[in-house]
């Protein structure tokens, strides 16, 4: 901890690069690759402290981590090297399961992640939902979408990807979500229409 310039060196493993950061319950988690640590920065810049690596299940993506709800509690939704996780501040659970885990594992499965290009994953809670877009097989950009229902369990894949997703209290005054396309450019509001096509 550097109280000169205010630096602070997140761990000493060489390659674990910072992905993001997420606040539950009024506390701020660093994301790295492989692993997950708390920041407290109450008090004066000398007060400050970092823990030691909470898990294992770090964060592709900054654009991953998003606040949900699951059974009540406050959780950090991410997508991890190996699957789709929740965070609930002590510990990472695998919230994907066996049918979604070859698109993180499997190095024949048509759909799977392009892990060169996994930065580029996006993901966002809505409506007890978790989007998760990422690149598939060649693609350098999101080119498919993953909705994983956190009540029911359940999910559906669409062949389309997005760049960015972002919530807005819209007509109606409720929570509308809307994504940008990556091929088009264009702005869609997700969940509306009878398809999954990238058209809505």
């Amino acid at each position: 901890w550097d109280t000169t310039n205010w630096k602070w060196r997140v761990g000493s493993d060489t390659g674990d690069f910072l992905t993001g950061f997420g606040v539950l319950q009024g506390v701020l988690f660093l994301f790295k690759q492989n692993s997950v640590r708390y920041f407290i920065t109450d008090g004066s810049k000398t007060e400050w402290i970092m823990g030691d690596p909470i898990t294992t299940k770090g964060a592709i993506s900054r654009f991953t981590i998003d606040n949900a709800s699951l059974r009540g509690k406050p959780v950090l939704m991410y997508a991890a090297k190996d699957g789709i996780y929740a965070f609930d501040g002590l510990n990472s659970v695998c919230f994907s399961d066996e049918d979604i885990d070859p698109i993180f594992s499997s190095d024949t499965y048509t759909y799977r992640l392009n892990k060169a290009y996994a930065s580029t994953c996006v993901g966002k809670v809505h409506n007890n939902k978790y989007y998760f877009s990422y690149p598939s097989g060649t693609s350098t950009s999101p080119d498919r979408t993953i909705v994983l229902d956190l009540v029911k369990g359940g999910w559906h894949e669409r062949d389309y990807g997005v760049r960015c997703l972002c919530e807005w209290r819209g007509s109606g005054d409720t929570q509308q979500l809307y994504s940008g396309l990556p091929a088009t450019g264009y702005v869609v509001q997700e969940e509306t229409g009878n398809d999954d096509f990238d058209t809505d």
